[in-house]
C-alpha cells in the first residue's frame, strides 16, 4: 500500500520587470488578488 505524503508546498507567483511599474504597481505597495478558473487578476490597493 502507497505511503500517503502529509507534505505540502507553497506556490508563489513572482512577477518582475518595469512594466509593471508603469502599470502602477511599486516595489512593497499593498494588492489583491482575484483569482477564478483559468485568470488570476491582481490588483493595487491604492488608487494613484
Amino acid at each position: 500500500m502507497p505511503r500517503r505524503s502529509t507534505c505540502y508546498t507553497n506556490t508563489s507567483v513572482n512577477l518582475k520587470g518595469r512594466w509593471l511599474e508603469e502599470c502602477g504597481f511599486i516595489t512593497g505597495m499593498p494588492a489583491t488578488a482575484t483569482v477564478a478558473r483559468g485568470r488570476i487578476i491582481i490588483e493595487t490597493k491604492i488608487n494613484l
